[in-house]
């Protein structure tokens, strides 16, 4: 509050300057064509502008300073034959106290019609209009209180008096205040955005055109130096350097610390909550935006055309494990917030940015933070952890773990898997068998082989993909499985393949089905075999309309109550397509991407929108490109990185009006 007292001191007394300077240094504020008799003044543009910033208050402030000044100018300085009858306030202050009241009410009013084009069109007409009441207000006082004056009698009357300076003066007067009024304060509120709260930059077609190019752009370059550095982190969960300090693995507390330092740097207040969740706080306030993201990752996997943990730019495509998933988003995210602050555009709310560390294998982090350390729910608020425009319903999860007596003969180990939510892409089989060696290899499943003191060591890849669309990769754990099948004809294994391999659950009954959020998925994620026990881990996601308990009865029913282990169910997440929030944010994506056919989407994927109140995904992958999610070789667009940096400012802004308006109702 202090601070903003200062501020509009600080206006005041720049606004006080300029027009004293203008009236009293020759030939600036009052202007005469010599050889011509024409005379103008550019004083009423400067209260124009005043007005059309601040509204009302300010423009009653800077017109009575005009007057003022105009009527000691007259004294002191007079230079026409009419000047000295300016000496009456009457004459030089209530008219010039009047315009600059008016015109700021006016503006004030302009500015709140919805159509931006109409009320830009407005400004200008506006400006031209309150030229001319200037110029007849003051005339009129002029020839009221001075009717008996010889110069007044001499000028022909009322009529003749204002016709003949309007037809001088009054025209170029008039022009001028059209010409530069609205621009030079549009170009002001560009340059300085916290000069005023005023809405024109929300209501200005020009300004939505423009203000976030010239807001934004200043991050380009950083931004991607601090996404680089971030990718350089290997912040996978590693259970080998998991500690009472490091909760999640060495990685990702160096990836916490990183953003957490960054936050520091551009004098945020942060906060890091045992190498769990990084808190980034701006603003004060009881409501809050926040926003969700993580640094974590998937293990990076597969075969990569170069290191995952390096980021490169080839054909303006950047490259790296998290770019997209979730290191890019955050970062877009983290901008956008950092723009906010550096201009100081969103008062009267929080913005929260929450960056977690183990999204990718449990989302403890953000358990921690609203379940153990009590911190309060959004208002509103989206996690950066999916698609565009927005996702309206996420499906529930189920992640369960199967341990299998079983007896695969020649078969010494069989590992395969890095994370339950990913299709596996590579498995690892051991065998001592010249046949069973034999029958992997004509049924195409030796990619790569080793022999060594009697035992093969085969290689078979697949296709990664993310967990909630298995059918985008190709597991090869199942394939290898399936080649066990045909090769030992054994009514155990083949049991356990028609239990997992279907995609959609029906293996084990559990199948479901509805009209917005499609099918259910299956995914075997984690795939290993040694000393006699298969271990299978498997990500499972239902639809709405489906009874939880009913889905794992059903799962125990197939596989047998001491052979499967359920972990910790995620919800299955809905919102009206028509509440504010999920309207709100399709919105900020439509108008900064120009896509208007877009539509909210359901998502099999699970999100940290689950792990709050009133929060949804919201990209920032793009319709039109694969990422490569949870795969090798991950990539995003650079210009979707800058575009999604936009987006995401306009969502938070956006939001922002949303809670002062109060419609918290989602």
């Amino acid at each position: 509050m202090r601070n903003k007292k200062v501020l509009s001191l600080c206006i005041d007394a720049f606004f006080l300057a300029l027009i004293v300077i203008f009236t009293f240094v020759p030939y600036l504020g009052y202007i005469t064509i010599p050889g011509i008799g024409i005379s103008f003044t550019l004083m009423h543009v400067i209260v124009l502008v005043g007005a059309l910033l601040f509204g009302f208050s300010k423009g009653l402030l800077y017109g009575t300073i005009f007057g003022v000044c105009s009527l000691i100018k007259a004294a002191t300085m007079p230079v026409g034959i009419l000047d000295p009858l300016f000496i009456n306030p009457l004459v030089s202050i209530l008219p010039r106290m009047i315009f600059g009241g008016v015109s700021g009410l006016l503006f004030s009013l302009i500015k709140r019609i919805k159509n931006p084009m109409v009320s830009y069109s407005l400004m200008y007409v506006n400006a031209g209009v309150m030229s001319i009441l200037h110029s007849f207000l003051t005339l009129s006082l002029l020839f009221l209180f001075n009717m008996n004056n010889e110069n007044i009698i001499a000028s022909g009357g009322f009529i003749a008096l204002i016709s003949s300076i309007f037809a001088t003066n009054g025209i170029i007067e008039l022009v001028l205040a059209i010409i530069i009024t609205p621009n030079i304060s549009l170009a002001l509120f560009k340059a300085y955005p916290k000069l005023t709260n005023s809405p024109f930059i929300e209501v200005s077609f020009m300004q939505k055109k423009l203000n976030y190019n010239l807001i934004l752009d200043k991050y380009k370059d950083e931004s991607l130096d601090t996404l680089k550095g971030l990718i350089s982190i290997n912040s996978t969960y590693d259970e080998k350097t998991k500690s009472n300090v490091n909760p999640f693995g060495e990685g990702v507390s160096k990836a916490l610390q990183y953003m957490y330092n960054l936050a520091l740097k551009d004098g945020f207040i942060a906060n890091n909550y045992d190498n769990k969740i990084v808190e980034i706080l701006y603003g004060e306030g009881p409501k809050n935006i926040t926003i969700l993201g993580h640094v974590d990752i998937v293990p990076a996997s597969g075969k990569w055309n170069h290191d995952p943990f390096d980021m490169i730019e080839i054909d303006n495509i950047l490259y790296g494990r998290g770019v997209s998933d979730d290191k890019g988003p955050v970062i877009c995210s983290y901008y956008a917030l950092k723009a906010i602050k550096d201009y100081d555009l969103a008062n009267g709310y929080q913005i929260r940015l929450l960056i977690g560390g183990n999204e990718e294998s449990g989302s403890l982090g953000m358990k921690y933070y609203f379940e153990t350390l009590k911190k309060y729910e959004p208002t509103f608020g989206f996690t950066p952890d999916s698609d565009f425009p927005c996702i309206f319903a996420e499906k529930g999860c189920i992640n369960f773990h199967i341990k299998y007596p079983l007896n695969l003969k020649n078969v010494l180990l069989i590992e395969s898997g890095v994370a339950i939510n990913a299709v596996i892409d590579k498995t690892i089989i051991k065998i001592n068998s010249d046949d069973l060696f034999n029958h992997f290899n004509q049924s195409g499943i030796v990619d790569e082989s080793i022999f060594n003191d009697g035992v093969f060591t085969i290689i078979h890849y697949g296709k990664s993909a993310h967990g909630s669309t298995p059918e985008l990769g190709k597991n090869s754990s199942i394939e290898v499985l399936d080649c066990l099948v045909n090769y030992y004809q054994d009514e155990q294994i083949k049991k356990i393949y028609e239990m997992i391999a279907p995609l959609d659950g029906k293996g084990l009954n559990i199948y479901g089905h509805s009209k917005e959020m499609g099918s259910t998925s299956l995914n075997v994620g984690l795939f290993n075999y040694h000393d006699n026990t298969l271990f299978v881990g498997v990500n499972y996601r239902f639809v709405d309309g489906m009874d939880e308990e009913s889905i794992k009865q059903n799962i125990i029913n197939c596989l047998g109550k001491d052979n499967v282990d359920f972990e910790e169910t995620a919800k299955l997440l809905y919102f009206k397509k028509d509440s504010p929030l999920i309207k709100t944010l399709t919105h900020s994506y439509k108008k900064i991407s120009k896509d208007k056919k877009a539509k909210p989407l359901a998502i099999g994927g699970g999100t940290y929108a689950k792990e709050a109140k009133n929060c949804v995904a919201f990209g920032m992958q793009f319709s039109d490109f694969d990422t490569h999610m949870h795969e090798a070789n991950e990539c995003i667009r650079k210009n979707d990185f800058y575009l999604s940096m936009k987006i995401y400012l306009d969502a938070i802004l956006a939001l922002g009006k949303l809670i002062k308006k109060d419609e918290n109702k989602i």
